[in-house]
């Protein structure tokens, strides 16, 4: 078997197939509305359809989503690509470490 591991992880790779789909809490007041692209997974989890980063909107209604992403329902953004989104820091909510840069909203993206 383990000789074939690592050719199936390569097949998969070149396919555009994830090898680990993100797992996230449901949002709405229930705690199950899983957001467009994604399925409920039981006990309060949604998973993403294609390993894509979900994340909560920003700003005061909680859709505002950043350059590079789009609001898919339920409080939730989607990223456009693989790259990982994260909460800007500092006083004003717009400062990104090394190796991320601003994207609007409150938010960074990885480089």
């Amino acid at each position: 078997m383990k000789k074939y591991f690592l050719p199936l992880i390569l097949i998969a790779s070149f396919l555009g197939t994830s090898a680990s789909a993100q797992v996230f809490r449901g949002g709405g007041s229930s705690g199950t509305a899983c957001p467009s692209g994604s399925q409920y997974k039981g006990n309060g989890f949604c998973s993403s359809s294609d390993g894509k980063q979900f994340f909560r909107g920003g700003g005061n209604s909680g859709t505002a989503c950043p350059s590079g992403s789009q609001y898919k329902g339920n409080g939730f953004c989607k990223s456009n690509d693989y790259k990982q989104f994260l909460r800007g820091g500092g006083s004003s909510g717009t400062s990104c470490p090394s190796g991320a840069q601003y994207k609007g909203n409150g938010f960074c993206r990885s480089n």
